[in-house]
């Protein structure tokens, strides 16, 4: 073999291995009091910051932000969450105008087929530029929207297996200065937290609610009518918007296993998608989605005592935990239910997209073919 060739087979392995090393060592944590530790004190040598964002590099590569999923300053933590808070207040009139927006933006009542994924992407995505970026909402151009929630999604999966495509880096940098041509600090900061916690929520709770009785469609339906605190608490033949939304949280967690770094390459990765399916905890029935059974669950100190986690613990607890999120994610599955009448048929191309009885997939790219016909 010639000796160059001979040579860059040996460079390469030799830059695989020394890559393989670099790489950190995780740990998964299926222990609900050694979780909670480390979700508090996750580290002797790094601050609670620190161990936080050592695994969220990948995400500063993928999209270029800086907020506090990836800082280690404190103060720019606090000024963050300071600036979110603000953005996820949203006053009684605020709610009545979202609702009648998440209507606005449905498809049209002609429509007889829905391609799920594809339509909440962007469904989502415009409600929470809505919400976030008000001046530039509209004239923004809904396939520009489209094509961002695209790249969001085709940079998340490929930050998690390897390096993100240049090409498709490049494309997202000209979506957002088309889309944000006065915002100075990457939008995505902000955006990607909700976004990407809630369209995957309503995708399954879709699912759930559409399949499961119409009593669940019912009150989600009067929820939307009146999107009020009252109304998302006040349940029907056992179940209210909230405990709908609070057990797609728990059998479907947007954010399956949270990671913190103890060391350089000593690395934690909490379970929580296992922790709360726990059959310990849960019951038996832990696997089943059962909204009624948080009737018994009596206040948000009995559920994170139950390994309750969807939005964080410990040291950092998502700020749209105790309103924001539940009842956005109530709000869309009712406005996306009143589209999708109880008869539509769920079709798929794939095979894999086919929905089956008991718990849905729970994986970032699933369901990418499933439709609704009527």
């Amino acid at each position: 073999m010639n000796p160059l060739v001979l040579l860059a087979v040996a460079i390469t392995a030799l830059l695989y291995l020394h890559q393989r090393s670099c790489k950190p060592t995780i740990t998964p944590i299926r222990t609900l009091s050694v979780a909670r530790t480390l979700l508090t004190n996750p580290s002797a040598i790094f601050t609670p910051l620190h161990s936080r964002a050592l695994p969220n590099r990948r995400l500063v590569t993928a999209f270029g932000i800086n907020n506090s999923f990836t800082t280690t300053s404190l103060r720019h933590h606090r000024t963050f969450l300071q600036t979110a808070s603000h953005l996820l207040n949203l006053t009684p009139l605020g709610w009545a105008s979202t609702a009648r927006l998440a209507q606005s933006l449905l498809p049209p009542k002609d429509t007889r087929t829905l391609y799920l994924v594809p339509f909440l992407r962007t469904y989502v995505l415009t409600i929470i530029l809505h919400l976030f970026f008000p001046a530039c909402m509209p004239p923004a151009d809904p396939e520009e929207i489209a094509r961002l929630a695209g790249l969001i999604h085709e940079l998340w999966m490929q930050s998690k297996s390897g390096a993100p495509s240049a090409t498709a880096r490049a494309e997202l940098d000209g979506v957002i200065n088309s889309l944000f041509p006065d915002v100075e600090e990457n939008p995505l900061n902000f955006i990607l937290p909700a976004y990407e916690t809630l369209w995957r929520v309503v995708l399954r709770l879709f699912i759930e609610t559409h399949r499961g009785p119409p009593e669940w469609r019912e009150v989600l339906g009067l929820y939307l009518q009146e999107p009020s605190s009252t109304l998302f608490r006040n349940s029907r033949d056992g179940v209210s918007p909230a405990f709908l939304v609070h057990e797609a949280l728990r059998l479907y967690p947007p954010t399956k296993r949270v990671h913190r770094a103890v060391s350089e390459k000593a690395w934690v990765a909490i379970d929580v998608e296992k922790l709360q399916m726990d059959e310990g905890v849960w019951g038996g029935d832990a696997k089943e989605f059962r909204p009624e059974r948080w009737r018994y669950v009596t206040g948000d100190k009995q559920a994170a005592e139950m390994g309750w986690m969807p939005f964080g613990a410990g040291c950092f607890v998502c700020p749209a935990k105790g309103v924001f999120a539940p009842r956005l994610i109530a709000l869309l599955v009712a406005a996306v239910g009143k589209a999708v009448p109880a008869e539509a048929k769920p079709m798929a191309e794939r095979e894999e997209d086919f929905l089956e009885k008991g718990r849905l997939d729970n994986e970032r790219d699933g369901y990418g073919t499933l439709n609704y016909c009527w």
